[in-house]
């Protein structure tokens, strides 16, 4: 049985508008969990509708932001391949920004679903190639995306390249951890 869970929170902003945050949460004891989040912008004196946005695509977008902006300061300026390691909803964020402001040739990706990669892939400008294992984007990748929320290590801390400059971003919870000592 889907049971939903909503919460607000409300935040006075200036001038003289509120922003509100709302979730909803449908699941069940030791079931999968379906989110939907939004954000809702109000004139706080007319109750005027100034903006509603979906809070998960805002969260996608400026998180490749921050990639591409990390990437464009601290890795090599020559860097031309890019890999990527989880391939699902964040990842053509991550891709699409980081070649904005990094001359990127090549797109190396990785997921254990094929055919999440093989969408990836799809959705991409620039040329991708879809390896079989974590361990050949990392041991051919200049800038490295880790888009994965895994608790163990998904490669190697040896297989990198001296040089590559790594974004990971998956992991948001403690003891996640998709990358070894």
């Amino acid at each position: 049985m889907l049971c939903p869970d909503t919460w607000r929170r409300t935040i006075p902003l200036e001038p003289r508008s509120y922003q509100s945050f709302q979730g909803t949460l449908f699941g069940a004891w030791r079931a999968s969990i379906l989110a939907t989040y939004s954000i809702i912008q109000l004139q706080a004196t007319t109750g005027e509708l100034l903006a509603l946005m979906d809070e998960i695509l805002l969260t996608a977008m400026r998180t490749g932001a921050a990639s591409a902006m990390a990437t464009k300061y601290l890795a090599r300026q020559d860097a031309a391949v890019l890999g990527i390691i989880g391939t699902r909803a964040q990842a053509s964020f991550q891709a699409e920004a980081i070649c904005e402001v990094q001359p990127i040739q090549k797109i190396i990706g990785y997921d254990r679903d094929s055919e999440a990669a093989q969408s990836f892939a799809k959705s991409i400008k620039v040329p991708v190639e879809i390896v079989k294992s974590a361990r050949e984007a990392v041991i051919n990748s200049d800038v490295l995306v880790m888009v994965t929320t895994s608790k163990v290590p998904v490669f190697d801390g040896h297989d990198l390249r001296q040089g590559t400059h790594i974004n990971a971003v998956g992991a948001f919870t403690p003891g996640a951890s998709a990358i070894s000592d």
